[in-house]
């Protein structure tokens, strides 16, 4: 399953399906038994090794289907599936622990905001997610182990030098950076990441962009991208624009030139060009399960 106007730049066909949605909506009930519709009839496929961007303007639901893929949310109707090493598993069919387990698990967040605990060191922050998923008992067997892996991630963001160092003494791209870290601890079949370089300057947004592309061409990381922000779009190999809570296919050009003169998107979805090559709500990492082992 495709939407229309759908491009996979770089990616085989036969590549393993790492999520899908079909059909799903989202609304909420207002005052006087009226609803407000945020998504509309969303169809998805994410791929093994690809970069998919949705870009939208503020409001149109990208967050929304964020959560839901996330898990952090549930649609209204229509049908998320993870394919999973074990086979299929839908959404409908699970319950909240179950839910978190697959996040804890198969799932990696990297929000605007960083969501660092302030208070334990760059090191403490990327091993939480392992922590969590761990009993005391066993992490400290593991411990070893599981902070080489730390140590190999935040040397992959270029931060393994400032592992002892607190949170508050880096800049907002190296806490992001640390972010993306602690989002690959567990080894997740995708990153989600809702407007990671929203919170950052032009300058800081483009070397995130290049670490994501780096992360994406050598070691194969899968991610599905929300943004308003076209730079980080054009490089998705599979791109999207959502407005009002649907997409369609028209130009990037087009999409931006719409926005730009204020006219409204009846929804769209990016036709896909060659990616440009690089120069150069919960927390679910902090969600907690009785047993959870402590920084």
């Amino acid at each position: 399953m495709s939407s229309p106007g759908t491009d996979r730049s770089g990616i085989e066909a036969e590549a393993p399906i790492v999520l899908s949605a079909e059909s799903v909506t989202r609304s909420y009930p207002l005052a006087d038994r009226r609803r407000l519709d945020v998504l509309r009839g969303i169809d998805l496929e994410v791929r093994e090794g690809e970069m998919v961007s949705v870009m939208g303007m503020s409001g149109v639901g990208k967050s929304t289907l964020l959560n839901i893929l996330g898990l952090l949310d549930t649609a209204t109707a229509g049908e998320v599936t993870y394919h999973l090493p074990g086979g299929p598993v839908r959404a409908r069919e699970l319950d909240e622990a179950e839910r978190a387990e697959i996040r804890n698990e198969h799932l990696g967040f990297v929000f605007q905001f960083y969501h660092l605990l302030p208070d334990v060191s760059v090191l403490d922050n990327v091993l939480l997610p392992a922590m969590i998923r761990r009993s005391s008992a066993r992490y400290r067997r593991e411990r070893r182990t599981l902070t080489e892996r730390a140590r190999h991630l935040l040397g992959l963001v270029g931060l393994d030098d400032r592992r002892r160092q607190r949170p508050g003494t880096l800049s907002g791209g190296e806490r992001q950076r640390v972010a993306i870290a602690r989002a690959l601890m567990n080894e997740p079949r995708i990153l989600l990441c809702d407007e990671p370089t929203g919170n950052l300057d032009v300058r800081t947004s483009e070397a995130m962009h290049s670490l994501f592309d780096t992360l994406n061409r050598e070691e194969r990381i899968t991610f599905l991208f929300v943004t308003h922000d076209p730079s980080l779009a054009r490089r998705a190999g599979t791109r999207k624009v959502m407005v009002d809570g649907r997409f369609e296919a028209v130009s990037l050009e087009e999409a931006l030139a719409r926005n730009s003169r204020g006219e409204e998107l009846e929804t769209a979805e990016l036709k896909t060009a060659e990616p440009e090559t690089a120069e150069g709500a919960r927390d679910p990492d902090l969600e907690r399960g009785e047993g959870a082992a402590t920084p």
